[in-house]
């Protein structure tokens, strides 16, 4: 992964596009997350048939950084498990709730959670990232995450990861299926 792409300037947002993957038949929860500003894919979310998850770095064909899993202590829970051991952030928990449709995580000892479309820094109530969604469901778009300036590099996976996350989740829960 080049640093030009993937960490934002200090004075500049880093702007992703999340983009369906219309792939075979089955994929379209598949998603990635490219630099909206040199189309370079940073991140692909791979869904498989029992809604688990793996998130790797680059491509489908990228090296796996995060697998999830369904939480012990709540079954409509999914845990995000960080499988790379380069990751810059240490996360102790990454956790998704169906029912409340909540995701927050905890990394390097400070909490962080999705307040609808916000990414919130919990001690401080700064804002860190922002989702949209797009509004137009044919587009294979399926909306913009703005990490804001100033946010540490290290924060970039476990943000992006947890936008994924919770927008397939969402996306999971609305099927017919």
């Amino acid at each position: 992964m080049s640093s030009r792409s993937s960490s934002p300037n200090a004075d500049r947002d880093l702007t992703l596009d999340i983009v369906r993957d219309e792939g075979v038949c089955g994929d379209w929860f598949n998603r990635f997350a490219r630099n909206a500003d040199t189309n370079e894919v940073l991140y692909y979310l791979d869904v498989f048939d029992d809604s688990n998850c793996e998130v790797h770095r680059g491509n489908k064909y990228g090296p796996v950084i995060a697998k999830s899993r369904m939480c012990r202590s709540n079954p409509r829970a999914t845990d995000l498990l960080v499988t790379d051991p380069r990751s810059l952030t240490r996360l102790e928990h990454v956790h998704h709730d169906e029912r409340s449709h909540s995701t927050s995580f905890v990394g390097d000892g400070q909490r962080y959670h999705w307040n609808g479309s916000e990414l919130v820094d919990d001690a401080t109530g700064t804002v860190l990232a922002q989702m949209s969604a797009s509004k137009n469901s044919q587009q294979r778009t399926l909306g913009k995450l703005v990490i804001k300036a100033g946010v540490f590099e290290n924060l970039t996976d476990p943000i992006v990861m947890t936008a994924m996350i919770a927008q397939e989740r969402a996306d999971e829960s609305r099927s017919y299926f």
